[in-house]
């Protein structure tokens, strides 16, 4: 019998200036088959299936229109996790940002706005401000 597999998916916006969108997508989920990657590295790091996670993310980004062009996209890690740092640019839209995969949990963090508008002090502030927190079962 095939166990089932939950997402359980947070969605948070916020508007700034020039209509930049500023989004933040936490994903709890709870699949099949990370529990080798899990234990191998205890959710830290990068395992090919965490990478092919990231690049799945990617494609379906790209998907989102035939005008899409991926500027870059880098594979880093975050506090020691697993994460891709992106940049696409549509005519009208430009939307910057960073996946980051834990051992249950996918955040994606990214900032949308027209190119003219785009300012990477913002960005760099919006991504810096990000931290995993672990919170202990007790408290």
């Amino acid at each position: 019998m095939e166990k089932e597999q939950k997402i359980f998916c947070d969605f948070y916006r916020s508007i700034g200036s020039s209509n930049t969108q500023y989004l933040m997508v936490v994903s709890s989920y709870c699949f099949q088959g990370m529990e080798e990657s899990r234990s191998e590295n205890q959710g830290r790091g990068s395992s090919r299936e965490q990478i092919l996670r990231l690049e799945i993310f990617l494609n379906h980004c790209m998907r989102g229109g035939a005008d899409h062009q991926l500027e870059f996209a880098n594979l880093t890690q975050v506090q020691g996790y697993c994460a891709l740092d992106f940049s696409i640019l549509a005519p009208r839209s430009r939307i910057k940002g960073r996946a980051i995969i834990t051992k249950d949990s996918f955040y994606v963090l990214a900032m949308q706005c027209h190119p003219k508008h785009y300012v990477e002090d913002h960005f760099s502030h919006f991504i810096k401000s990000f931290q995993i927190l672990h919170v202990s079962p007790d408290s």
